[in-house]
């Protein structure tokens, strides 16, 4: 089964082209790094993640969990323990406060390091399942599609790991129905872990569950990563980071209940909807493209009366995550800054 043409006549360098596309996001993002002061966004900025990692690194709890960000606290927690090991130092909040931009400096280059190592495994799994170092590189491109999804990206909040796991999950996803055998038990439990982490970086990581109907053409490899998923995500918090449950939580139910505009109550239809209509004509290309995608994947399972075909499946489910990340933005698309609930 191959959806891409077979470029082993191209040489040697299909088999090495994956790295190119990584390798260029690790200078890009370390360099726009290097060129950006740390913190001061206005949303989601990166010395609270900071602060909060200092503050987890000398044996608080972390107290940060909206988003949840559980993933980024500790990438940045264990940069001050290490770091703090290595400078022969003992006292680890004063160490994190003399240092707090260095800090953030380097959590940043270990979250660059982590998704081009990323982009390049899942460039490998995309290359060796399509047969074609072009379709790997497609996959690849993502993180360097815009300059907003690059700053993101590069900033220490917790869409940085949130994305390591979209897309180390997405190239799970395309195994899964792409491969000419049915996905294997462990593949499914890959998926779930990265799905896991990925919940536990952001809520927004929600809608990729959808994702797992890759996996049906092995029905226990579809059940292995919704028990995996849900298993890690409540593990790994319960371990490091417990208030989600709580503080998490009920930040989430003020997040999906509020108008839109910071008001308690649930959204305006009429702003809303015109949200959607703003967001579209913004991005009319790439909407589209999930346009057209979903209904070609509909046309081929009604026409081949295969409603099971994971490829169709998978098309589909990724335009249905496309559609909830509309209504999302949609919700949020003029929101200002709200108080979280009992503030």
């Amino acid at each position: 089964m191959k959806y891409f043409p077979d470029e082993s006549s191209a040489g040697i360098w299909s088999r090495y082209a994956v790295v190119a596309l990584p390798l260029v996001y690790l200078a890009a993002a370390l360099l726009y790094s290097a060129s950006s002061a740390p913190w001061g966004r206005w949303v989601d900025p990166e010395s609270e993640y900071t602060m909060n990692g200092i503050v987890w690194a000398a044996g608080w709890p972390m107290m940060k969990d909206d988003h949840p960000g559980t993933t980024t606290i500790l990438l940045i927690g264990i940069v001050i323990k290490v770091w703090t090991f290595l400078a022969g130092r003992s006292d680890v909040a004063e160490f994190g406060l003399k240092n707090f931009d260095a800090i953030i400096y380097v959590s940043r280059a270990v979250e660059a390091l982590m998704l081009s190592g990323v982009l390049l495994a899942a460039g490998v799994i995309v290359r060796n399942t399509t047969r074609s170092a072009l379709a790997a590189m497609l996959f690849q491109v993502g993180p360097l599609v815009h300059f907003e999804v690059l700053q993101f990206e590069m900033i220490v909040t917790s869409e940085g790991p949130m994305i390591c796991c979209a897309m180390i999950g997405m190239a799970i996803a395309l195994k899964a129905a792409l491969d000419e055998r049915p996905p294997a038990a462990g593949l499914g439990a890959m998926g779930g872990l990265a799905f896991g982490l990925g919940l536990s970086s952001k809520f927004l990581h929600m809608p990729l569950s959808v994702l797992s109907v890759s996996l049906l053409r092995n029905r226990w490899a579809f059940v292995i990563a919704c028990l995996t998923g849900a298993f890690s995500f409540i593990l790994f918090n319960r371990v490091f980071h417990p208030t989600v449950f709580s503080g998490g939580s009920r930040w989430l139910t003020y997040l999906l209940t509020h108008k839109g505009e910071g008001e308690a109550r649930f959204f305006d239809f009429g702003l809303f909807l015109g949200n959607i209509a703003d967001v579209i004509a913004a991005a009319p290309v790439i909407f589209a493209v999930f346009t057209a995608g979903a209904l070609a994947a509909l046309a081929r399972m009604l026409t081949s009366r295969r409603y099971l075909d994971p490829v169709s499946l998978t098309l589909l489910a990724t335009c249905v995550a496309f559609a909830e990340y509309l209504v999302a933005t949609s919700r949020h698309f003029t929101c200002t800054i709200w108080p979280r609930p009992g503030s």
